[in-house]
């Protein structure tokens, strides 16, 4: 079986074709997508990950491509694929060995816009119930009611928020995605 096979497109594929199947293939046979899976099923998607990462990395390269076409040509068994392909993964060092150009588009997060709501989301909830907590007990020590009703409206609001909160960045996401 060929990288070509493995990724289910014809030799003369265009770079982009490559890159559409594997992100199709990647989607579908990545481990994490089978975490509820059976341990025999989340074994072969890792492997069928394992050998579609290979042949991406193999394929998807042009200079890299040249060469693994130049291995077919010279016979069948040439470029075929391991049944158990090497391992390729290796953790993220903290740098990028990749052209910035060559990372899919839909994961550059660079121009997404930072709400300056949300720190007063993150942080309003705390704040609020803090702020009544200390302010009923400020109302119980000095037995005014008035106090008291303050600190506990406080705790009202406090608890509102936190369950506000969420739903509110919820609501934003998904305006945000329609745009």
């Amino acid at each position: 079986m060929t990288h070509y096979d493995v990724l289910g497109v014809p030799r003369g594929a265009t770079h982009d074709e490559l890159r559409r199947a594997y992100l199709a293939l990647a989607r579908a046979h990545h481990p994490d997508h089978h975490a509820g899976s059976t341990d025999a099923e989340r074994t072969a998607a890792e492997r069928r990950m394992r050998a579609i990462n290979e042949a991406w990395r193999d394929i998807g390269d042009p200079e890299r491509r040249r060469r693994y076409d130049e291995q077919l040509d010279r016979g069948p068994t040439a470029a075929t694929v391991e049944e158990e392909p090497a391992r390729t993964w290796r953790p993220f060092d903290g740098t990028w060995d990749l052209d910035p150009d060559d990372l899919d588009e839909r994961l550059d997060d660079s121009d997404a816009r930072r709400p300056a709501a949300a720190r007063l989301l993150a942080v309003g909830p705390a704040a609020a119930l803090v702020v009544g907590l200390a302010t009923a007990f400020l109302g119980l020590i000095t037995q005014i009611r008035a106090v008291l009703a303050l600190g506990f409206i406080g705790i009202a609001i406090g608890v509102l928020l936190f369950l506000a909160a969420p739903l509110a960045v919820i609501l934003d996401s998904r305006r945000h995605d329609r745009l």
